[in-house]
């Protein structure tokens, strides 16, 4: 998107301007100039008069579009990693990679020795306190004793749901088990497989994403960052969908710099009900940012002395003295200007060179 630069027209010093009574200290005469103490001044006599123009440095309005490679990734909070309680082999898989499911569809089916014991012994505590209840009502056990079965028989509960009573498990048999998905989504990731004796309950048999939002995860130069803000706007490209334009917007901008590329991610959210956005696929993402107030010159007004670029700015009618400024872009003849110089400030539009000894 072209820089929204206000217009800045150059006004063209005239020859006929009376010179300025306040004449330089210490002058020595150069070819159509006088210097003293870095300032130049143009006399009245200097042909130059006829060919120099002095602009007004200008406030526009710009945005602070960046363009950022990303990649699309599932959201993390809507991704679940579904893990088992307790150990056993996988009797059934009824749903498998990229099949679509609904909460509280079935997933897998899993026959274990561990779970059988568990609801064994809960049936036992559950006996066991039944009994314990009536001989205390006949005063035969103690309150201690009651209260020690009720202990045993809730621990034994807990160990023949371990999944804390969350709906996930559903109870098959003496020793199967079937846990259903907890969200509506997708299979993204399916390890588990039919006869496989599966003892990790921390590593997941399948993970299930709701990919109708995604995130793109660019990264960001870290001179770009101080032009990103969340809130941003952001458009992205991608190869697989030439022609295709999604909106989507900045959730997050990484606390910590990858010392390796240099690179901050910023993370946006897009849209994905059509399932358009795959994770894993590259594209080009557009941050539009928020319109800033800056000054510009035109771009012949830049002189560049050594490591510095300066302007020559007019203090006094035909008196110049040096401003060291810093350029952020140039374009279209227009330079804008990160600091050195305020809107309304007077610069030689040009030939600021010939100032140089």
């Amino acid at each position: 998107m072209a820089l929204l630069l206000a217009s800045l027209l150059p006004v063209l010093a005239g020859c006929g301007r009376a010179p300025d009574a306040t004449a330089l200290a210490s002058t020595r005469e150069l070819p159509f100039v006088l210097q003293a103490d870095g300032h130049v001044r143009v006399p009245a006599s200097s042909p130059l008069r006829h060919s120099l123009s002095v602009a007004v440095a200008a406030t526009a309005h710009v945005g602070s579009a960046r363009e950022l490679p990303a990649q699309v990734a599932v959201d993390p909070s809507r991704l679940v990693k579904v893990v088992l309680p307790l150990g056993g082999r996988i009797v059934r898989m009824h749903r498998t990679q990229d099949q679509s499911v609904r909460r509280g569809d079935a997933l897998v089916a899993v026959d274990s020795p561990e779970y059988g014991k568990a609801q064994a012994a809960y049936l036992r505590a559950r006996k066991q306190l039944a009994r314990t209840r009536e001989l205390a009502a006949a005063d035969i056990v103690s309150r201690r004793e009651l209260e020690e079965a009720e202990a045993e028989e809730a621990a034994a509960r807990d160990d023949a749901e371990p999944t804390g009573g969350v709906a996930t498990l559903r109870r098959l048999g003496a020793r199967e088990y079937l846990l259903t998905s907890p969200i509506d989504g997708q299979v993204v990731d399916a390890q588990g497989a039919v006869g496989a004796y599966w003892s990790d309950t921390a590593a997941p048999v399948l993970s299930v994403a709701d990919l109708s939002q995604v995130w793109l995860l660019g990264d960001a130069q870290e001179q770009d960052l101080a032009a990103i803000a969340i809130g941003d706007s952001v458009d992205a490209a991608l190869a697989a969908w030439p022609g295709r334009e999604f909106r989507g917007e900045v959730v997050s901008i990484g606390g910590v710099l990858d010392v390796q590329t240099r690179t901050v991610k910023v993370r946006a959210v897009f849209d994905n009900a059509d399932g358009a956005l795959k994770p894993g696929m590259f594209a080009r993402v557009r941050l539009q940012g928020r319109e800033r107030r800056v000054t510009t010159v035109p771009a012949a007004a830049l002189v560049q002395r050594g490591a510095e670029t300066i302007v020559w700015r007019e203090s006094v009618e035909w008196e110049f003295e040096p401003r060291v400024v810093e350029v952020g872009e140039i374009r279209d003849g227009i330079a804008v200007l990160a600091s050195g110089l305020a809107a309304g400030e007077r610069v030689l539009a040009g030939n600021g060179v010939l100032f140089h000894d």
